[in-house]
């Protein structure tokens, strides 16, 4: 679905196929890829949101994406 959002040869899908567990990670290369990599993650976490998958799985929430945890579990979770 976001595969014509992703920049080529910057991003990548890995993980864990057998449970559908599956990591996406864009890795920019320039200040305009950065932004534009910031919109994908944004609008892919609020699909993922709305499917009812998780942004957030063995690894935990991290740095990058902390900032879409209210998002994700409601603001009445976030202290």
């Amino acid at each position: 679905m976001y595969d014509q959002y992703l920049p080529e040869e910057s991003s990548y899908v890995f993980g864990h196929i057998g449970n559908c567990h599956l990591h996406a990670n864009i890795l920019p290369r320039t200040r305009s890829e950065l932004e534009a990599a910031q919109k994908i993650m944004f609008k892919m976490s609020q699909q993922i949101v709305s499917l009812g998958g998780s942004i957030a799985g063995e690894h935990g929430i991290g740095k990058i994406k902390s900032k879409y945890l209210e998002m994700a579990v409601g603001n009445e979770v976030v202290w």
